[in-house]
């Protein structure tokens, strides 16, 4: 825990982005077309209606329509389709 809070501390006093220092995932999006996900921990559930992917701060549902993983590489994927939601559905527990 005093690790994170290190990070955190150091995050803002650096004027470095959260994700960079602290593993956390950053999404981006691109309309309601395009997500790209990075610091993902992970696939859980796919189908093209709800994709669920494992992330540090628990697990993240994409809802949509026609949703295809168009790239997948290391901790970055990129999914397109019609995108409707995203919520965390589950909070990791920490450690």
């Amino acid at each position: 825990m005093k690790k994170k809070r290190i990070k955190q501390w150091m995050a803002s006093k650096l004027d470095l982005p959260a994700d960079v220092l602290l593993d956390v995932p950053r999404v981006t999006m691109i309309g309601q077309f395009e997500c790209r996900l990075d610091q993902h921990l992970g696939i859980r559930q796919y189908h093209p209606d709800l994709l669920i992917v494992n992330t540090a701060y628990g697990l993240l549902a994409i809802n949509g329509e026609g949703l295809e993983i168009v790239k997948i590489s290391g901790t970055t994927m990129v999914i397109q389709g019609s995108i409707h939601s995203m919520a965390y559905t589950e909070e990791r527990k920490p450690t």
